[in-house]
């Protein structure tokens, strides 16, 4: 929230209305844009701060960000969209990294007369394989729609997620989601690598 003051505020007119803040429990940063003096709100409730309006120099209160984020959480995009483009980003040069490092298939040379040895799924793709093989075999459209399915509910779990608080305890329903989620890819990993 800033408070902005008229023009020509004197400096010990500044001081009388950081005093009055005080008195109400609020705290604040004197800002200069200019000829005219602003105050930015950073802490106390921002409610009390309409009591500011009654002093003589006090020109308006023009709220900010703060109380939307508080009532409605952050957007998708940009914050969580940013932060998961930079996760997805992380993850895509890890494996990256890991196909050039350690491909499949590394041997030696092929010789002419012999067969060429099977081609090797990598093993990130061991869950994928996992859940087209509990797709039926007909009609063959199901197994590519569960995974684009399944890609939908991960990239909707932040709009999902209505929490607006940043304790872990507030969001445990989407991550307990998450955790079940990554617990059965592991599992279809892990069974078919075994096969």
């Amino acid at each position: 929230m800033i408070v902005v003051l008229e023009r020509g505020t004197s400096a010990k007119e500044l001081d009388g209305v950081l005093e009055r803040m005080r008195e109400l429990g609020l705290s604040g940063q004197a800002l200069h844009v200019g000829s005219k003096p602003m105050i930015h709100v950073t802490g106390g409730s921002t409610r009390r701060a309409k009591r500011l309006l009654a002093l003589e120099r006090v020109q308006a209160i023009v709220p900010t960000s703060g109380p939307r984020v508080r009532q409605e959480g952050r957007r998708f995009f940009p914050y969580h969209a940013l932060q998961a483009g930079a996760v997805g980003m992380v993850l895509l040069g890890a494996l990256v990294a890991l196909a050039g490092f350690f491909p499949p298939g590394v041997g030696s040379a092929p010789v002419p007369g012999e067969p060429l040895p099977a081609p090797e799924w990598p093993w990130y793709l061991a869950p994928l394989r996992g859940l087209l093989r509990l797709a039926p075999a007909r009609p063959s459209w199901i197994g590519p729609t569960m995974l684009v399915l399944l890609g939908a509910l991960v990239l909707s779990l932040p709009v999902l997620d209505r929490s607006r608080s940043a304790l872990a305890r507030a969001r445990w329903p989407v991550l307990a989601a998450g955790l079940i989620l990554l617990a059965v890819l592991a599992f279809l990993g892990s069974a078919e690598g075994a096969s």
